[in-house]
């Protein structure tokens, strides 16, 4: 990780550490960082929604204390392979990729049969507050179905992203004032591959209903 933040030198650096990490090892990582805001922690579990809450209230935190016109979402196992001046070219486009469901048979399961992932949205899963119970650490415990919201245009990705500023503005926007599909977003399995790409493909809020998404300012090459 502080090599990452060594190569990323002249950037604002935004760090959310997991809440099972100790104080005092979260402090021994970062002492000595120069300029490295650290972000509201979460426990990140995998394939839960605290894995979109962190990145949401980094996003948050970045747009608060930096006037960055693009977040970028990066592991701490990641590396940056173009400059920095590459992504300024993009202005006001994000970069991410975009797979709409059904999407690959392996994300088909035998809970839904060969339905390329529409399980993980459509069934209940047992939890435990905002965590859903695991079986064998990887696979979900469904306790029956529930109804994808109609306005919600399905897809998938890398949880790894660019945002351009305004996008990630509207998204925060978005999702406080939609509850609803917070709620919903909380219950799906994998909700930090799809939570994201589905509000960026589906109209942007309660009061517009039209086609018109955030999708029609992405760039649609993501290769």
């Amino acid at each position: 990780m502080r090599r990452l933040i060594r190569a990323l030198g002249g950037l604002d650096v935004f760090l959310h550490c997991d809440t099972k990490t100790p104080d005092d090892v979260l402090a021994a990582m970062t002492d000595g960082l120069p300029d490295v805001v650290l972000t509201p922690r979460f426990r990140t579990a995998w394939a839960q929604w605290g894995m979109v809450e962190g990145e949401l209230a980094g996003i948050r935190t970045a747009l608060e204390r930096s006037q960055a016109e693009h977040i970028v979402v990066a592991s701490g196992s990641c590396y940056p392979l173009v400059s920095v001046g590459e992504p300024r070219s993009w202005r006001g486009f994000s970069r991410l990729e975009l797979y709409p469901i059904p999407y690959h048979p392996n994300w088909s399961t035998r809970l839904g049969g060969p339905d390329g992932g529409l399980w993980r949205f459509s069934r209940r899963f047992l939890r435990i507050g905002n965590r859903i119970l695991l079986a064998r650490r990887c696979f979900p415990i469904p306790i029956g179905r529930r109804p994808v919201p109609a306005m919600l245009k399905l897809y998938c990705a890398s949880q790894w992203k660019i945002y351009a500023r305004e996008h990630a503005q509207t998204l925060l926007r978005v999702l406080d004032e939609r509850p609803d599909l917070v709620r919903f977003w909380r219950g799906a399995y994998t909700p930090n591959e799809t939570c994201v790409v589905t509000m960026f493909s589906s109209p942007p809020s309660s009061s517009d209903r039209s086609p018109t998404s955030f999708a029609r300012k992405f760039r649609p090459d993501a290769d």
